[in-house]
């Protein structure tokens, strides 16, 4: 945690973000739904619902069986390395896939080194609570990044405190990681802060770049206790990618 200390830690979503896994997911749904026995309509709430339990052990060692097989196939997008070696801080991958497959996609490409841990559902069945669980490792980090492709774990994010800054990355309309983290930083170290005469701005508090479009849910609202904050979408580069296939 020393480390840490006064820096950013990067939190990434694995499946949209680092790479893009070729998994027919509806198939997938199908099949584990003839497993547990009911209807599974998305597999990202079953394992929220049903984390700890002996049907949520089904279906995790079943799916993990297709997503060791995507691995072996995916490739990192083509920005993912120099970012994590560039970045400054620490690395995490918080992922819904298991964290097996992750590992050794990680090994298979020169990466494992430059992430501290994967948090994968078999560790926490919600995205929120793999950030909590991150948080909790990296006490004294001064701001936390977290890049998701999903609206919805974005959208929770926003509660998990100041500090903590969620950014919407889509591959699929050319959304690029390292132009995201670059717009964050930049306007971070342009803010003015008051020396004297008033207060500092709040730790790791959101910053816009002018090329991101902050997007307010209309349906979410944070507790009161923690300031509603705007979801930051990432800047689109010139490189176009193949869109990511959702659980």
């Amino acid at each position: 945690m020393e480390d840490s200390i006064g820096r950013d830690v990067l939190i990434l979503d694995f499946d949209g973000v680092v790479t893009r896994l070729d998994v027919d997911w509806a198939r997938v749904r199908e099949e584990a739904s003839r497993l547990v026995g009911f209807r599974i309509d998305s597999l990202v709430r079953f394992f929220g619902d049903r984390f700890g339990t002996r049907e949520f052990e089904v279906v995790d060692g079943f799916l993990k069986g297709y997503e060791m097989d995507a691995v072996l196939s995916a490739r990192p997008y083509d920005d993912v390395r120099a970012v994590l070696e560039s970045f400054g801080g620490r690395a995490y991958i918080a992922t819904m896939q298991s964290s097996e497959p992750v590992r050794a996609f990680l090994e298979r490409h020169g990466l494992a080194a430059l992430v501290r841990e994967v948090v994968g559902r078999e560790m926490f069945g919600r995205k929120e609570d793999q950030i909590r669980h991150i948080i909790g490792r990296e006490a004294g980090a001064r701001r936390f990044i977290f890049i998701d492709d999903s609206r919805a774990h974005v959208e929770n994010c926003r509660r998990l405190g100041l500090n903590v800054t969620c950014v919407l990355l889509r591959r699929s309309a050319g959304g690029g990681l390292a132009e995201a983290i670059r717009g964050l930083r930049r306007f971070s170290e342009q803010r003015p802060h008051r020396r004297s005469g008033g207060a500092a701005p709040p730790r790791g508090s959101l910053v816009r770049h002018r090329a991101m479009s902050p997007l307010i849910p209309r349906h979410s609202a944070a507790p009161s206790s923690v300031p509603a904050r705007p979801i930051e979408r990432a800047p689109s580069p010139a490189r176009w990618s193949r869109p990511p296939a959702p659980l």
